[in-house]
């Protein structure tokens, strides 16, 4: 890595700690993996309901950290005429927001939990037993309540802390995704998700989208397990901000 580089990261890492920021509960991790039948299966629709761990490592802060559940129930489409998948649900979510006190003279511990409701739609094209979903849309709605919600309403904007007050998301993106079939009962999956959540947080002004994201799943018969990674992209590089380790169930 180039010098000017090394500094430009090490500016950013030492700004982070002296600038404290307190965004919305879910800010880049509503937007949930939804499985979608393959266009090969003998039932193409169903009804799902998945369940996720989130952990907040670095929400543009060293001494803030956060983990949260997460239960979303939807039902998928894989239409054969025309060619289009889509998904829509409902979700519940709970959680805590720390901010480490060894870091953090002001440390705190609160919770938060709420619901929401989401949507994908996307075309797709049927290459050798993969359907390719080359741009499909992604929209969700949550809403927060508890005490985190209500210290950030409480917080006063300053040099060093700035607080979303914002309870009420609402997040749009656009999406890429391949879904191989690698036998009669068996799938992978695979989702990269550019994202927008008006009024959150952004290293660089201006940019359309302010979280990334990269979903894996293995889909088993009924059954799928996933891991996805959220990153906020800075003048440097794609900052890792948390991770989802969850599974699902169609009935």
């Amino acid at each position: 890595m180039k010098p000017y580089l090394i500094a430009a990261a090490l500016l950013l890492m030492f700004s982070s700690c002296a600038k404290h920021y307190f965004p919305s509960a879910m800010f880049q991790n509503d937007v949930q993996y939804m499985t979608k039948p393959h266009s090969s299966d003998s039932v193409r629709h169903g009804t799902y309901a998945s369940g996720a761990f989130i952990g907040n490592f670095n929400m543009g802060n060293i001494s803030e950290s956060g983990d949260a559940g997460l239960l979303n129930v939807y039902q998928s489409y894989t239409l054969k005429d025309p060619k289009l998948s889509i998904s829509y649900g409902v979700l519940g979510f709970a959680g805590n927001y720390y901010g480490h006190q060894e870091n953090n003279p002001d440390g705190f511990d609160k919770s938060f939990y709420g619901f929401g409701t989401n949507f994908s739609i996307s075309p797709y094209i049927i290459g050798d037993k993969i359907d390719w979903h080359l741009i499909g849309l992604d929209l969700v709605y949550t809403k927060e309540f508890g005490d985190y919600a209500a210290f950030r309403q409480r917080g006063i904007n300053t040099e060093n802390y700035t607080f979303y007050r914002k309870t009420d998301l609402f997040t749009y993106g656009i999406f890429t995704e391949a879904l191989a079939k690698v036998s009669p009962k068996v799938s992978l999956a695979f989702k990269v998700g550019l994202n927008n959540t008006p009024g959150q947080k952004q290293y660089i002004s201006g940019l359309p989208f302010d979280n990334v994201g990269f979903n894996a799943a293995v889909n088993i018969k009924r059954a799928t397990i996933g891991l996805a990674y959220k990153f906020m992209p800075t003048d440097v590089w794609l900052s890792p901000s948390s991770v989802q380790l969850g599974g699902g169930y169609r009935f």
